[in-house]
């Protein structure tokens, strides 16, 4: 099993199995799936598993923490940014960067 941590590695995937003749699915792969290039690994079988942290989320929901917590309301609960996807979700992630990459929102 390949675990890649980070999403220049995660892109790199299908560039390293087919430079030395790895089948898709062959070795299983997971880790960061924040770039397209990942997510069209994980449509293509060359990655089981990625996850998706939208970035821009994660930072607003953040100082959106810090605003509650300086005007005295606890924040008591917690935020999940994160998800993980496979093949069957895949196009979904791969869609929202594709957007965003061209300036869309």
């Amino acid at each position: 099993m390949i675990i890649g941590l980070g999403d220049l590695v995660m892109g790199a995937v299908r560039q390293a199995f087919d430079q030395v003749r790895v089948k898709p699915g062959e070795i299983p792969v997971v880790g960061w799936g924040n770039s397209i290039e990942a997510a069209q690994e994980v449509l293509d079988g060359y990655v089981k598993m990625a996850t998706w942290q939208d970035p821009q989320l994660t930072s607003y929901l953040a100082l959106s923490l810090a605003a509650m917590a300086d005007r005295g309301i606890p924040p008591g609960f917690d935020i999940n940014v994160g998800t993980l996807y496979e093949k069957d979700k895949a196009a979904t992630y791969l869609k929202i960067m594709q957007v965003s990459t061209k300036g869309h929102k």
